[in-house]
């Protein structure tokens, strides 16, 4: 056609490795600090989450108000767990897998013993796709709260145990043993 410009070779293999490099960063990236109203919380530590080691399912985050609080993660301090999406996830079963959590690092009898904001939270997870930020906050004037992509989706509240829900990621039977211990490491220098 006249007029019409081929592009080079090595232009298109640039444009196809831009392109496919832009969404592999893009994907593992959170923001250095999230401002909740209550604390002005930092990025203090984030890993990637891996099936078998080798399937990326997502990035996850920890954010403190002061990095130094990972000593007292199950204390009352404001924090945040952050988990961004490289796949689809089911809201059940996400649900079904933090009352388990809950249950076993709270040493509870049954789910039926999950009360407050902790049942609150742990059925408020939604379905989720590739890139979806999930957050669970805890300020503790105004106890826990779950983000969708920057969105609040629920306010369970605060009440005796609210800071305990993040025993599901750093309780004594976390959901990964490894990314507690690489999260808990890497916010405390």
């Amino acid at each position: 056609m006249p007029g019409r410009q081929i592009p080079s070779p090595a232009s298109v293999w640039a444009a196809l490795l831009l392109a496919l490099a832009l969404p592999l960063t893009a994907a593992g990236e959170l923001p250095d600090y999230m401002d909740t109203g209550q604390s002005r919380l930092q990025l203090c530590s984030d890993q990637a989450i891996r099936a078998i080691g080798i399937f990326n399912v997502g990035h996850s985050g920890l954010y403190l108000e002061d990095c130094q609080d990972a000593a007292r993660i199950l204390e009352p301090v404001p924090k945040q767990f952050t988990l961004k999406l490289a796949r689809q996830f089911s809201g059940e079963d996400l649900r079904q897998s933090a009352r388990e959590l809950l249950v076993d690092n709270l040493d509870l009898d049954s789910e039926s013993d999950l009360k407050g904001s902790l049942e609150c939270l742990a059925d408020a997870y939604v379905d989720g796709s590739d890139g979806d930020r999930f957050d669970v906050r805890y300020e503790p004037a105004s106890g826990l709260s779950f983000h969708v992509n920057g969105e609040k989706i629920v306010h369970c509240g605060n009440d005796s145990n609210s800071e305990k829900y993040f025993a599901i990621w750093f309780g004594h039977r976390p959901f990964n043993e490894r990314l507690k211990r690489r999260l808990l490491e890497g916010a405390q220098g």
